[in-house]
């Protein structure tokens, strides 16, 4: 009786076993590497597994493309990013920018903007954010809040932290005076703070997208006021409102909708000189589902961003403490 595999070939070429033929498999090799502008990296080619970890230090705007001429972009990129902090304020601390993480499978050939968040003087927060393209709303993949700017003249008007998917609510005096700025969302800017009582108001700006709304300006009385205006660098955070007193009202913080600028009033119409100026909204966070994965946004206070091993001091707040002011810090971007 003749053996039951008889009829089927030898083995595997060069093994032993059934020789059914075996289907060549192709692996594609894992490439990494980034196009940078010469003021990130000066060769322009950034290797994640070769070079490590990138790291975009606030304040700056940067366009940063999938692959380069070594080989086309394969694999997915890990994002750990914060937003600026909010200035300080006579005696009114500055909100915290919040912070966002996540996978992002980039697309080879395309180039991304990269914004981490400015600091400056006298403004709410800029967010940190990676957009496709262009740098405006719709082509938001991942953005983190800013901190609303602080308000005068008491070290309760602390303005509203930044990030999650609401940002937080500019401190002011009792209900009745005036308010702090709304924290921004995911569908509308933050509210302008208002004022109180009879007096005569000065408007504050409402959020909008992208940008934080300007604090309650003193320049001119009535309810015209102040609207929401560029911002003093990357990021879109608020400018403060000032009079001649020296006065300031918190600016909302920059994110996918910023907060809201803060509120006062003025105590007497023939006198210019304001009373309870109120703090910045904070801006919020956002995660695009199509392009990320295990995606988070996070208010600053919330432990998992702000003890992150990578963040060091992003996005604090700036202080006006006993001991000093202390700044405001810009965000931070980190590509691993």
């Amino acid at each position: 009786m003749a053996p039951f595999f008889s009829g089927i070939s030898g083995g595997l070429s060069g093994q032993g076993g059934f020789g059914f033929g075996r289907k060549k498999i192709t692996v594609v090799p894992r490439i990494r590497k980034l196009t940078v502008p010469a003021a990130v990296y000066a060769p322009t080619k950034w290797d994640l597994d070769v070079n490590g970890a990138l790291t975009l230090s606030g304040p700056s705007s940067y366009t940063i493309t999938a692959g380069n001429p070594d080989g086309s972009w394969s694999g997915t990129v890990t994002v750990a990013m914060w937003a600026a902090g909010g200035t300080a304020a006579y005696l009114g601390d500055g909100g915290g920018g919040g912070g966002s993480f996540g996978d992002i499978t980039l697309i080879n050939g395309t180039s991304y903007i990269m914004v981490s968040g400015h600091a400056a003087p006298g403004y709410g927060g800029g967010y940190s954010g990676i957009f496709m393209t262009s740098e405006t709303q719709p082509n938001a993949i991942m953005m983190a809040g800013g901190g609303g700017g602080g308000g005068s003249y008491s070290e309760n008007y602390i303005g509203g932290e930044g990030g999650g998917t609401t940002g937080g609510q500019g401190a002011g005096p009792a209900p009745g005076n005036s308010t702090g700025g709304g924290g921004g969302t995911q569908s509308a800017g933050g509210a302008g703070g208002t004022s109180g009582g009879n007096a005569i108001s000065y408007g504050a700006g409402a959020g909008s997208a992208l940008l934080g709304g300007r604090g309650a300006n003193g320049g001119a009385p009535g309810p015209a006021g102040a609207p929401a205006t560029p911002s003093g660098g990357p990021g879109g955070g608020g400018q403060y409102g000032t009079n001649t007193n020296s006065w300031q009202t918190g600016g909302g913080g920059g994110g996918y909708f910023g907060g809201g600028g803060g509120g006062a009033y003025r105590l007497n119409d023939s006198v210019p000189v304001i009373d309870t100026p109120a703090a910045g909204g904070g801006g919020s966070g956002y995660i695009n589902p199509v392009y990320v994965t295990n995606g988070n946004t996070y208010p600053h206070s919330n432990p998992i961003s702000k003890n992150h091993p990578q963040r060091g001091t992003a996005g604090n707040g700036g202080i006006d403490g006993v001991g000093g002011p202390v700044a405001a810090v810009a965000g931070k971007i980190i590509l691993s």
